[in-house]
């Protein structure tokens, strides 16, 4: 009887014991702070943390409050429990609207910037995007105040990414296959931009992100870039899709290379300076494509063209 005692006593502890340390795992969702910054677990098998939006709800502690000037996220943080943990993601809201930052440096870990991650960052004039950074969300940058993107090894920027973002008037978009809907929209700073042969345009294109949508790729995505000037559509394009120069006031020339057979619905509409454009091996011009385009003197429509839309020039 003594034995059996001594034995529920010895599982009581032991399991116990076994409670207790599980307890103190962390588990996907739990957040914690580390420094001045707050933290989520995405990952807890590999230690994975995406940085968030500070969770006291004390308005003094916002962000807003507490960071200001330049910032720099770190690789790894450690929590409570001494557990290091390696920063891969920039929350979706994490600095939202936060304008008393004016510089931030991301650690080469991060792969992912949610959406409306920094939106609103008036003052936020630099940022460098890490090799590993696959993807950029909804408005993760619309109306910050970037001067400068350079965005190596971005496969997916999904809609209105950079819309409105006045100041950036340099871009390089290297790697991108998805430029989703108004992605640079209103960038009426920027005056080139060169469109990379890995862009799917006009193309429903999947982003490799958990519950992110598909999108189709590059309508509208340059709409309202007053000041471009030098567009550069590298060899293996085969649509100019839908509205994407529309109301890019400043283009003059437009040379497509032989690869282009579609230039979609209102491409480049309202581009009162363009006065040329080849188009070697287009063979088909949608509805309002060129329509009111400054063109001067005859435009020549290649013999290769079989199907031209209503209002081509209208």
């Amino acid at each position: 009887m003594k034995q059996l005692s001594s034995f529920k006593i010895i599982y009581s502890k032991t399991w116990l014991v076994a409670v207790s340390l599980l307890l103190a795992l962390p588990m996907a969702g739990q957040n914690f702070q580390s420094g001045q910054l707050w933290y989520r677990v995405t990952d807890a098998t590999n230690k994975h943390v995406s940085v968030i939006a500070p969770q006291d709800t004390n308005p003094a502690n916002s962000y807003a409050q507490t960071l200001s000037g330049a910032i720099t996220i770190p690789q790894t943080v450690t929590n409570n429990n001494s557990q290091q943990w390696t920063v891969t993601e920039i929350d979706e809201k994490a600095f939202n609207g936060v304008s008393t930052i004016t510089a931030v440096t991301l650690p080469p870990s991060v792969m992912v910037i949610g959406n409306l991650a920094f939106y609103r960052t008036t003052n936020l004039a630099s940022i460098n995007f890490p090799a590993a950074l696959s993807y950029i969300g909804v408005s993760a940058f619309e109306e910050s105040g970037l001067t400068k993107a350079d965005i190596p090894g971005v496969t997916f920027i999904a809609t209105t990414a950079f819309q409105r973002c006045k100041n950036l008037a340099q871009l390089s978009i290297p790697q991108v296959n998805c430029l989703g809907v108004n992605s640079f929209a209103f960038c009426t700073s920027l005056t080139s931009v060169t469109v990379p042969a890995s862009a799917r345009l006009q193309e429903e294109v999947s982003p490799n992100v958990q519950n992110a949508p598909s999108e189709e790729s590059g309508v509208n995505a340059f709409f309202g870039c007053s000041e471009l000037k030098e567009v550069t559509i590298e060899d293996g394009i085969q649509n100019i899709a839908g509205g994407m120069f529309s109301e890019c006031r400043s283009i003059a020339k437009m040379e497509l290379p032989a690869s282009v057979n579609y230039i979609r619905k209102g491409a480049f509409s309202c581009c009162r300076s363009l006065e040329s454009i080849n188009m070697p091996r287009v063979t088909t011009i949608e509805l309002s494509a060129f329509s009111l385009c400054g063109f001067k003197g005859d435009l020549v429509i290649p013999s290769t063209v079989k199907t031209i839309g209503l209002c081509f020039f209208l």
